[in-house]
């Protein structure tokens, strides 16, 4: 049995986790998995034509 010194503490900003060290990934793989149908219809859009601004793609020089 994992007691709390047998965790793994860590930090990411301002969150904290606490994970058994002996067994960090395996409540993910052997827990519940999704459906099927979870991600059906998950295409991608077509990309969208756009107008131009109308700028040159050159940058604007000071002259002063």
């Amino acid at each position: 049995m994992t007691t709390l010194n047998d965790a793994k503490v860590f930090a990411l900003g301002r969150v904290g986790n606490i994970t058994p060290i002996d067994g960090t990934w395996d409540s993910w793989f052997d827990g519940n998995t999704v459906t099927a149908d979870c991600m059906t219809g998950s295409e991608l859009p077509i990309d969208q034509e756009r107008e131009s601004f109308g700028c040159s793609s050159t940058p604007a020089h000071s002259s002063r």
